[in-house]
């Protein structure tokens, strides 16, 4: 499962490691950018294998805008950001993660990968459920310290309710204004975890 599937780079790559009854599914909300990443699934020849989803994971399930960056065509997000260019926006469907069996018949995942531009700590909320029933074995997390701020949250509240549902992470370390994390179910943790909590 991928949320904030974008173009479909680590969505398609996936797809072609992934084994014969395997299955991703990419979340991706924006109608342009969904477009272009069905459009790669078949050039790709993964389109049996890569379904996109056309909504958005968040703590609640109804209808959000979602605000179109004109920056960064990954950098979409349902909060308006003041001196950021989000010219257009556009209602999307937002849906609990943990809903997703009931509402459209998609299966729990064992891999989450998270890229969702500071609503990190929504989405991990709205899996909830499947932490507790079927929890994934690893998440790869894409965290936004000062974003995720903007929405409520801190980084130390996403890594509690992680570490409360039994996953270790490990930070791999920072790119720009982002970090990059690893979450392991079960106690287990990525060789030469670094010190980061400092």
């Amino acid at each position: 499962m991928g949320c904030g599937g974008k173009y479909g780079g680590y969505s398609i790559l996936s797809a072609k490691a992934t084994g014969r009854k395997g299955a991703i599914y990419a979340f991706e909300p924006e109608k342009r950018i969904r477009r272009i990443l069905q459009v790669n699934s078949l050039i790709n020849r993964v389109s049996t294998k890569l379904f996109v989803v056309p909504i958005a994971l968040g703590k609640y399930t109804g209808d959000i805008i979602l605000y179109e960056s004109t920056v960064n065509i990954g950098g979409h997000s349902s909060l308006y950001r003041k001196g950021d260019s989000f010219p257009k926006a556009q209602k999307v469907v937002i849906a609990r993660a943990d809903e997703l069996k009931k509402l459209r018949d998609i299966p729990n995942p064992c891999v989450i990968k998270i890229d969702v531009e500071g609503a990190e700590y929504d989405v991990c909320d709205g899996l909830r459920n499947v932490f507790l029933t079927s929890p994934p074995r690893m998440l790869f997390i894409e965290v936004h310290p000062e974003l995720i701020k903007k929405f409520g949250h801190s980084v130390q509240k996403l890594h509690s309710l992680l570490t409360d549902n039994n996953y270790s992470i490990t930070n791999l370390g920072a790119r720009g204004t982002e970090e990059h994390w690893i979450a392991l179910q079960g106690g287990n943790t990525v060789p030469g975890d670094p010190e980061w909590m400092q």
